[in-house]
């Protein structure tokens, strides 16, 4: 479309369009199978290009344990998983991202999520998790807000107790 002055312009309804056309073209696209199981582990979390989408699941390389983010319903990249079960199968109790081999590996241990503070997260409204108090010795349940906070965050007593005790 053009104005008075021969000056090409999209009008907002047509870039809407577009921007949707493109959104459902990256949507559609998906990412690459191409990469081993080692390299989507150790791929940083994206959240993705679109609004509203499921909890899901990506393997977090620095603390050695799969979380939960939420998805926004396309884009991102392949360490992005439906259930944890998938994502652990994929990613196992992998402990050391992949490292130039003249760099020594640096390794976290899981008991240092236990001594991080409770960060319920950003968000409003989430379910209820338990994290270990380290003041007190035990896994306590707080709410959760959903999205965020740190990894001393798990699904239940048995997942606080199990890594924290």
């Amino acid at each position: 479309m053009a104005n008075r002055s021969g000056t090409q312009f999209i009008s907002p309804r047509a870039l809407s369009s577009r921007r949707m056309y493109l959104v459902g073209l990256i949507c559609t696209m998906g990412v690459g199978t191409a990469e081993k199981a080692d390299d989507i582990c150790a791929l940083p979390l994206e959240q993705g290009l679109c609004a509203g989408g499921p909890q899901r699941w990506y393997y977090d390389m620095k603390l050695g344990v799969c979380r939960e983010f939420h998805y926004s319903g396309c884009g991102g990249n392949a360490n992005n998983f439906e259930t944890p079960q998938s994502c652990q199968r994929a990613c196992g109790e992998k402990k050391t991202p992949s490292r130039p081999s003249n760099k020594p590996p640096v390794i976290v241990p899981k008991s240092l999520m236990c001594t991080l503070p409770l960060d319920r997260g950003p968000c409003a409204g989430g379910p209820q998790r338990w994290y270990f108090d380290i003041k007190r010795g035990s896994c306590r349940e707080f709410a959760y807000s959903g999205c965020g906070g740190n990894a001393n965050n798990f699904i239940s007593f048995k997942a606080c107790k199990k890594v924290c005790y």
